[in-house]
Order: structure tokens, then C-alpha cells, then sequence
């Protein structure tokens, strides 16, 4: 029984390592760069899985440009603090803190049933719930805003809220910064 165990834990670790590579100290690898292939879990579905991982990676091409990187100076969490200092106590760029954050596929989830939305996460939280229909329109219709959505969540898992600023103040604030 403990082999099976030990045997499971090395496939769940190698999967991990696979989904999620990271660099001896630890941070994930900017090797990977635009062509990494964010993990989306939960329900599979193909379609919602190309368009995260476009979507990724067009944010990441954004993130390469200096100009696009002063929207984490823009916003503050809820201390006060920039979040580009939340990613400097990381260690981390906006680039190298997109690629570490996890997908999940929220087809099932409450969020979804409003047609309005497109993703969400909470503040300071590391899974991004993407809503399949409302992204993959987006993405299809917009690919540079899909883009834009994707850094949008990543401000939250630095910690923003909303309310103040509203959403559509964060998406814009974005797009003014990195373009759609």
C-alpha cells in the first residue's frame, strides 16, 4: 500500500513539475516565456484551454513592454501597498507571477450564470475561475482583450479589490497601459 502511495505521490509530483517548472530558487522559470501553456482545471474542455493559453500568452507578449508593466504601480491592495511591490517581496515580475497563476475551468460555478462576467478570483487568491462561453466569445471576438482580462485577474491575485476601483476601471486601466 505504501508503494502504490509513494509511487502516486512521484506521478503527482512530476505532473506538478511538468504543469508548474520552477528554477533551484524556487521561482517558476521565465524560460517559458509566451509559449507556456497555463494549466486550466476542472471540467476539460479543449476549446476553453486554447483560448486561456492564447490569452496567456498574449499577456505575456504585453508584460515583455515597459509601459505595460507601470499598471502595477497603478493600483494599490487593500494595505496600501503597490502591487509592484507585492511582486518585488516576491521576487517576481508580472510576467513570471502571470505564469505561476492556475486556471479553473468555472462552467459550474455560480459567477458563470451571470453573462457579464468572463472570470474572476478573489484578491491575494492564486486560481483564476475563467466563465468557458463568456471567455472563449472574448477571445475570438477580442483577442487583445482576453489579453487585457487575463492581467486584470492577475492585479487581483496581487491582492486588488474592487469597489473601489470598479471592474470596468481595472479593465481600462489596463488596456490604457498594455493596449488591446
Amino acid at each position: 500500500m505504501a508503494n502504490q502511495s509513494s509511487k502516486g505521490a512521484a506521478r503527482w509530483l512530476s505532473t506538478l513539475l511538468v504543469l508548474f517548472p520552477v528554477t533551484a530558487s524556487g521561482q517558476r522559470s521565465e524560460g517559458l516565456d509566451a509559449f507556456a501553456r497555463p494549466s486550466v482545471l476542472g471540467h476539460r474542455n479543449a476549446r476553453l484551454i486554447e483560448a486561456v493559453s492564447k490569452a496567456v500568452q498574449g499577456a505575456t507578449l504585453k508584460l515583455r513592454e515597459p509601459q505595460c508593466n507601470q499598471v502595477f504601480s497603478d493600483f494599490r491592495d487593500g494595505e496600501g501597498r503597490t502591487l509592484q511591490q507585492n511582486l518585488q517581496d516576491r521576487g517576481q515580475t508580472g510576467k513570471s507571477f502571470l505564469l505561476w497563476l492556475i486556471f479553473y475551468n468555472g462552467d459550474s460555478e455560480g459567477i458563470c450564470r451571470e453573462s457579464k462576467t468572463v472570470a474572476a478570483t478573489n484578491p491575494g487568491a492564486r486560481i483564476i475561475h475563467v466563465c468557458p462561453n463568456q471567455f472563449i466569445l472574448a477571445r475570438s471576438a477580442t483577442p487583445g482583450y482576453a489579453a487585457a482580462l487575463i492581467i486584470h485577474e492577475e492585479l487581483h491575485a496581487l491582492g486588488l479589490k474592487e469597489n473601489p476601483p470598479t471592474s470596468r476601471e481595472i479593465t481600462l486601466g489596463v488596456i490604457s497601459r498594455c493596449g488591446q
